[in-house]
């Protein structure tokens, strides 16, 4: 992933398995698993699952000034579970 603003890169989660004709494969599963959402929105489970979502979040441009880096997400995140924030 490429840190320059004007070139940004995603690392994408592979295709899963096809046939031939592009068709996926029945009960073929991906290799990324992805988010689960609760009532409060994405559920995170793992360390992967929260690094998932501190980068996605650094990605997106929506975080706010000083957490531009996936790290700092995943401490805000950890500092508020410290405070009983769900």
């Amino acid at each position: 992933m490429s840190t320059d603003p004007k070139e940004i890169t995603l690392d994408l989660p592979p295709q899963p398995a096809t046939t031939e004709n592009k068709a996926p494969i029945a009960g073929a599963k991906p290799s990324v698993e992805l988010l689960k959402y609760g009532e409060r929105g994405v559920a995170i489970s793992s360390f992967e699952d929260l690094f998932r979502f501190a980068k996605a979040v650094t990605l997106s441009g929506m975080a706010p000034r000083g957490y531009e880096k996936p790290e700092s997400v995943i401490i805000a995140v950890q500092m508020g579970a410290e405070v009983g924030l769900p």
